[in-house]
């Protein structure tokens, strides 16, 4: 029986379906670098990004040669670094093939309209840190 090997959730960053409420926020044309880690020790995960087609650094490494990519498959223990932007603004859904987006493991990314120049790298630490403690809070109050 294959399905005894499925876990009840997929979580994104430590949380199912957070990414559904609460979406990536980027500029378009903005470069979006993921670091995709499969923790799992059994199924390979398939993740997907609707509307571009992104660059994968296989093993995550970003010394190795990217490939071009609309999904990409990440072994058991194995990593990808995944680059990607989005000509136009929306909302783009993200999500692993499989019964992996019926677990969690799906969201949304919010392209927003891009009305400034950016010449710096903008840091995403304090934004996943206060998503973070949002999320912890909403836990919390759900026990």
């Amino acid at each position: 029986n294959v399905t005894k090997f499925l876990a009840d959730y997929y979580p994104i960053n430590g949380y199912s379906y957070q990414y559904m409420q609460h979406p990536i926020e980027i500029n378009q044309g903005d470069i979006l670098r993921l670091y995709l880690v499969n923790e799992g020790i059994t199924i390979p995960v398939s993740m997907h990004l609707h509307s571009t087609i992104f660059d994968v650094y296989p093993s995550g490494l970003i010394s190795n040669e990217p490939y071009q990519a609309q999904s990409v498959v990440v072994a058991p223990g194995d990593a990808v670094i995944v680059e990607a932007k989005w000509r136009y603004p929306g909302s783009y859904m993200f999500h692993s093939h499989g019964l992996q987006e019926e677990h969690g493991n799906m969201g949304h990314i919010l392209v927003k309209e891009n009305t400034t120049k950016l010449s710096d790298s903008v840091s995403m630490f304090d934004w996943q840190y206060d998503l973070q403690k949002k999320l912890q809070t909403v836990a919390a109050a759900k026990k």
